[in-house]
């Protein structure tokens, strides 16, 4: 599966197979993650603004 995701390299050396990290492979996630930070960054911002501004009476711990 890593080696699908290009994320390690196999070198085949007699009967053993020796596994190395790909950087490019790390690279091209690094980015992704950083597409997937960017997206969620200003929406869990969000969402924890609209909790901050709840009212401390409004917790479910409050509630009768």
């Amino acid at each position: 599966m890593l080696r699908e995701a290009r994320l390690v390299r196999v070198r085949v050396e007699a009967e053993r197979r020796i596994y190395g990290l790909d950087p490019a492979g790390i690279i091209e996630l690094e980015e992704w993650l950083t597409g997937v930070r960017r997206f969620w960054s200003g929406r869990l911002d969000a969402l924890e603004r609209q909790f901050g501004s709840a009212r401390p009476d409004d917790s479910p711990r409050n509630m009768p």
